[in-house]
């Protein structure tokens, strides 16, 4: 049986010798190694070749050095301040409060060199090549005992010295290159915003995630997240038993379709939800968010529309009891500009809704947010003196929209791999097709 199979593989071989040239199987074996490399192994998943080796890139295409780079975007985090809603300013080094005399008493300390508060370079691993959809959780704010949050374990005297301290949350989606989908992760602050510490990866599936809105659940003293998880085409609520990680899923309130940026407040009694299907805007409603979502009779209140139809940002439930929403306008390209809404009529049989502001991307070339942005989390905040001031979590983009050039490029992407594919079909044909004409017996006459 070993010569037999010998004798196979050497007439295999000396067919395979006759049917090219060395030349051409030289040739052949290197363009098949190559894309081999270049489809299944090299800088995953766009290649050795990428589309911008073929195709010039403009300016606004050039990626950003600090982070690795998808062609799909460059979001950043910064924050925003105000007196109110719709007078929510991007922060400067200059307009810092933690560099003024009344930093010690004020809501939040801004970091001291501005915006962008947090980016892709503050995530050491894995490679990530944007960060979006930053989500601010201050415990006691949401009713929560004061949590502190200790990367590495303190003495009994600096633990002393936390006592009344309390740790800030920074949730958000980032774009992880190492599996090309969006993981969720988080950041934390001991200083009251005026520093960011990236503390890991809170939530991964087998799909993209997104949108990580969390809540507090004052009966049961539990956090609630509800992220976007479209790609399931369900809406999912996680709980934590190890506040900021270890999310699992709890409850699936719907399916059948893939919703986007659900987020929910409580007001008057009643959770209020709101979800996106196709830039339509659904609202339920629930005595508990845990327990049975009603369907809103008005539903969908927005229908079709790409200018109000999908959230940026959780609803905000003001000081007088009135609520607001955020909605991205994505008329042209997404990240457009965001518009304010007022709820002026929120019933369990009536909605309706006015625009406040529209808040646009700053332009220029150097701001953080200067081409795009999308979401806006704003929280109403008290300081020592007892004044109050709104600030935002926001995310933004230096860059214009580049997301048909990342369709091209996912394009590029499989045909590479056919090409890949239609070579190893060709080896094979030539090998099978010249060693069956060797083993093929002559024909009688």
């Amino acid at each position: 049986a070993g010569r037999d199979s010998e004798q196979c593989w050497q007439g295999f071989l000396q067919a395979a010798m006759r049917s090219l040239s060395p030349r051409a199987w030289l040739g052949l074996l290197a363009l098949l190694a190559f894309f081999t490399l270049d489809a299944f192994v090299v800088h995953k998943p766009y290649g050795i070749i990428p589309l911008n080796f073929i195709l010039p890139m403009s300016k606004t295409q050039t990626p950003p050095a600090v982070c690795g780079w998808d062609y799909e975007a460059s979001w950043t985090i910064g924050m925003l301040r105000g007196p109110s809603l719709d007078r929510l300013d991007s922060i400067s080094s200059s307009s810092s409060s933690s560099s003024s005399p009344s930093a010690a008493s004020a809501a939040i300390n801004t970091p001291p060199l501005g915006n962008p508060i947090f980016t892709c370079s503050d995530i050491p691993s894995p490679a990530t090549s944007f960060v979006a959809d930053p989500f601010l959780v201050i415990p006691e704010e949401q009713g929560s005992p004061r949590l502190l949050f200790d990367f590495e374990p303190k003495t009994t005297k600096e633990a002393a010295a936390d006592a009344k301290a309390s740790s800030w949350f920074l949730f958000f989606e980032m774009k992880n290159l190492e599996r090309v989908l969006g993981d969720l992760g988080v950041a934390v602050s001991s200083d009251r915003g005026k520093s960011w510490t990236y503390a890991g990866i809170v939530l991964q599936e087998d799909f993209h995630l997104s949108y990580p809105f969390v809540t507090y659940h004052k009966p049961t003293k539990q956090f609630l997240m509800i992220p976007e998880t479209n790609q399931a085409n369900e809406v999912r609520i996680y709980t934590t038993s190890n506040f900021p990680f270890d999310w699992r899923v709890h409850q699936t309130k719907l399916s059948g379709k893939n919703y986007v940026d659900t987020s929910a407040v409580f007001v008057n009694g009643l959770w209020w939800i709101v979800t996106s299907y196709e830039y339509s805007l659904y609202v339920y409603s629930a005595k508990d968010i845990l327990g049975e979502w009603q369907h809103h009779p008005a539903s969908p209140v927005v229908t079709s529309d790409r200018r109000f139809g999908r959230s940026a940002g959780p609803l905000v439930a003001n000081f007088d009891g009135s609520i607001y929403r955020f909605a991205q306008d994505c008329s042209h390209f997404y990240g457009e500009k965001v518009y304010l809404f007022r709820i002026t009529e929120l019933t369990e049989t009536e909605y309706s809704e006015t625009i406040v502001k529209e808040y646009l991307p700053a332009g220029g070339d150097r701001e953080w947010n200067a081409r795009r942005f999308h979401h806006i989390d704003a929280h109403r905040l008290a300081s020592e003196n007892g004044s109050h001031e709104w600030f935002a979590v926001a995310d933004g983009d230096v860059h214009p929209d580049d997301y048909q050039f990342y369709i091209h490029q996912g394009w590029f992407r499989y045909l590479k791999t056919t090409v890949c594919i239609c070579l190893w079909i060709a080896l094979f044909y030539i090998l099978g097709r010249d060693y069956l004409a060797e083993v093929k017996p002559p024909r009688k006459k």
